[in-house]
């Protein structure tokens, strides 16, 4: 059913021409300019390599694994740098649940995937946790925020309109910052508006949990409309869309299907990368990436 909504979401968005109009003229115009124009990017949570990262236009960091002047050296060499930030789940690491501020009446389940709790983007008290979250972040020095899990709008329905509530609360508390927003495909039609990217993660691979091993995903009907449903978004707004796909390159077997998910994402428009699903490492895979 997710799925169907996310077609028709992503159709009324790509009819609309999304965000492009919506957006409010004052915002400073450098860094959302400067994102359409991108040409690569690197999904990176470990840490030092900056000689690496610094060779993409686009850098995804783990905030704890940087230090502030490595951000800024990443700054300085012409790479936008954007922190990751989850707003539909709470780590189990979290500080704020072991000293109560997060509330247990905003957490819905367990992620059987990485142990991590769905939390209700409905509650207002989540929704300025996470503001207050993103400010830290950004006092850091970040050029913006990459929103995880907003598939939780998706798992659990009823929190779409909180989902897309924190989205533009977001935006609107920090007009300045990127925001790039992961899947999230059923409440796209509704936050485009307020975001410069979106990244379509798993296009063609996929990590299976349950038997730890990369693997290539269904690619069902759904899931081409959805890449069809951006492209179009793309086309019509200049938003980039990211394509981050999962591949070990240490199993010769899986080159094949490294290329093909490049070639895929190439096929849409969108900006391709590749990488193993702990993103701790920057992988060769003897594949160029930089589009174009």
């Amino acid at each position: 059913m997710w799925r169907l909504a996310a077609v028709l979401a992503l159709a009324a968005v790509a009819c609309t021409g999304g965000h492009a109009a919506d957006r409010p003229a004052a915002l400073t115009v450098d860094l959302h300019s400067r994102i359409k124009r991108i040409r690569s990017y690197v999904t990176y949570y470990g840490a030092g390599r900056i000689d690496q990262l610094r060779r993409d236009d686009l850098a995804i960091i783990q905030p704890s694994t940087l230090a502030p002047e490595e951000v800024q050296t990443l700054r300085r060499s012409g790479t936008l740098v954007v922190a990751y930030l989850t707003i539909g789940e709470v780590d189990p690491g979290d500080p704020g649940l072991a000293d109560g501020t997060i509330k247990r009446s905003w957490l819905l389940g367990v992620s059987h995937n990485w142990g991590s709790q769905f939390a209700d983007a409905r509650q207002p008290g989540w929704r300025r946790y996470v503001i207050g979250d993103a400010g830290r972040l950004l006092a850091q020095g970040y050029d913006g925020l990459f929103l995880d899990t907003v598939d939780t709008a998706e798992q659990f329905p009823s929190t779409a309109p909180g989902m897309v509530e924190l989205i533009r609360e977001l935006h609107a508390a920090y007009p300045h910052a990127l925001l790039v927003q992961n899947r999230g495909f059923t409440v796209i039609g509704r936050t485009s508006r307020y975001v410069d990217a979106v990244m379509f993660e798993a296009l063609t691979t996929d990590f299976d949990f349950n038997r730890q091993r990369y693997v290539a995903s269904p690619y069902l009907a759904d899931d081409l409309r959805i890449a069809r449903g951006l492209a179009a978004l793309h086309r019509r707004t200049g938003m980039p869309i990211l394509a981050l796909d999962y591949a070990d390159p240490a199993i010769q077997a899986q080159h094949a299907r490294a290329v093909r998910a490049v070639r895929v994402a190439r096929s849409f428009g969108f900006i391709p990368s590749l990488s193993v699903i702990e993103l701790d490492r920057i992988p060769d895979y003897g594949i160029r990436l930089t589009s174009p």
